[in-house]
């Protein structure tokens, strides 16, 4: 059964009637009532053969899977928990869809670029005529005529691309568990289409990243003098939401740098004063306010500028000011109301600021040189 009426049929089996065919009218009652929006124009992605990838990515494969006893049975083989399988590689796929749906963390895929010298055209074994493409695709007797005219005559046209791509995109994201994801590699030839056509099949929800991955330093000239060194990866999710792609395991060296506390890990960055041509705080004026230490190390930022109703200790208040100069902070209220800094003292009890964050958040900043002079010339301090 085609996977996305299975779907229906598990959550709408009302909208469907005696001999299995699916009634849209009641499907559309039934979301009316949830006050979902139905629009006729909309923005899609379209091309001569979507129907037919469609059929092909629904459709039952036509081959069966044979042991490679000579293979298997060589030493190095024998005890192999691996699996690999030869062929089609979108007949390949239908047969994994079957015991490894929702069941797989990561795909990559090296597709054909279709750069016109590396070789792709479309071919298809598959054999339909005018009157069984039309019944099974939906489409009318021109469309069809030009669907089986361009999967016939080993096209390598944008269209083709996209036929031959969709089922395999398809097929791919029913393998992926809830929180898997997808890597892609291509260049400037197809990028704008697969991008597209990955937002179809995963959701634009789902994009996480447009890499570029440097292949070539030097590059190679193109015929208007431009070096290209890179071609492309595109990341998406099942789910984004919960998807997980940055835990990596971290090395000594770099364990050495963090230092860990009830909050989480952090470590020493950047000074939290504003450097260059625009840290004055004539450049940027919003950034130039106070923060407010109490006894115990804490940071209070206030929208008014003024300390924290109702605190009743002492604090210690700081601007950014460097040789006398009113010059700003790094970074906004906002990142200091998070409470993402933690402060260290140094030798004199001044405190400086160190950032706090965690491997998937990391940190914000170093602020600090001791106490300095208020605008009004008062020295600052606990009082």
């Amino acid at each position: 059964m085609n996977e996305d009426l299975a779907v229906l049929r598990k959550h709408f089996p009302q909208c469907f009637v005696k001999d299995g065919d699916f009634d849209f009218e009641k499907f559309k009652q039934q979301l009316t009532t949830s006050e979902v929006d139905f629009y006729r124009e909309s923005y899609g992605m379209d091309w001569l053969g979507k129907s037919y990838a469609r059929l092909l990515a629904c459709d039952e494969a036509t081959t069966l899977l044979r042991e490679e006893a000579s293979w298997n049975g060589k030493v190095e083989n024998v005890n192999s928990q691996n699996l690999l399988l030869k062929g089609d590689n979108l007949e390949v796929l239908k047969h994994l869809s079957h015991a490894y749906y929702e069941k797989v963390k990561m795909i990559y895929i090296d597709p054909p670029y279709n750069t016109g010298g590396d070789g792709f055209v479309y071919q298809d074994d598959r054999k339909f005529s005018v009157e069984e493409l039309q019944q099974l695709a939906g489409v009318d007797e021109d469309k069809a005529r030009r669907i089986l005219k361009f999967t016939q005559s080993k096209s390598n046209s944008h269209s083709a691309w996209l036929t031959f791509m969709y089922p395999r995109l398809y097929i791919a994201k029913q393998l992926l568990k809830e929180d898997g994801v997808i890597f892609v590699s291509i260049d400037d030839n197809e990028v704008a289409q697969l991008r597209l056509l990955m937002d179809e099949v995963f959701g634009e929800d789902n994009f996480v990243a447009q890499l570029p991955t440097v292949m070539n330093l030097k590059g190679n000239n193109d015929e208007f003098g431009f070096s290209g060194t890179h071609e492309i990866t595109l990341v998406y999710a099942k789910q984004k939401s919960i998807a997980i792609l940055n835990q990596f395991s971290i090395d000594e060296d770099e364990m050495e740098d963090w230092s860990e506390d009830k909050k989480g890990f952090y470590k020493q960055g950047a000074n939290l004063k504003a450097t260059g041509v625009n840290a004055p705080k004539e450049k940027r004026p919003n950034l130039y306010f106070p923060i407010f230490i109490d006894e115990d190390d804490n940071i209070f930022v206030t929208n008014n500028d003024t300390p924290p109703k109702n605190y009743k200790g002492r604090l210690l208040t700081l601007y950014p000011i460097t040789k006398e100069k009113e010059m700003s902070w790094r970074w906004s209220k906002d990142k200091f109301i998070k409470g993402d800094l933690c402060i260290n003292r140094n030798n004199h009890q001044k405190p400086t600021f160190h950032p706090l964050g965690d491997f998937l958040n990391p940190a914000l900043v170093l602020l600090g040189q001791g106490l300095k002079k208020s605008p009004s010339g008062q020295k600052i301090g606990f009082f």
